[in-house]
């Protein structure tokens, strides 16, 4: 991630496996860039992000294609608490340094 979009400053490269790559390489032809540009760009322009409110609706929307009920208060930020708690048994500086925590005392405060 450039340090210039992450909200403290923080720069960094994560690992991601095949599933993810293969994922992600398909987001890309159907939605392609040249040069640098937004993953998930604004739908009124690639320039900008996509919104928050975008971003809560698809999570609604993947959630009624997958069958299942919205939780109450549990947007994407479920998904990174999931995410961290699947990975106790595992070194914490490797989950934090994969999950992008700059320090584990956020990781363990919050997850």
């Amino acid at each position: 991630m450039d340090p210039e979009w992450d909200k403290l400053g923080h720069g960094d490269v994560a690992p991601i496996n095949d599933a993810v790559a293969n994922a992600l390489d398909a987001h890309l032809r159907r939605y392609p860039v040249i040069g640098d540009g937004r993953l998930f760009p604004d739908a009124r322009g690639a320039s900008e992000p996509m919104n928050r409110a975008r971003a809560a609706n698809l999570l609604r929307k993947a959630e009624r294609a997958a069958g299942l009920e919205k939780i109450r208060g549990l947007g994407w930020h479920g998904f990174r608490r999931a995410w961290a708690t699947a990975r106790t048994a595992m070194p914490l500086a490797d989950v934090q340094r994969v999950g992008g925590w700059r320090d584990a005392v956020s990781l363990q405060r919050c997850y």
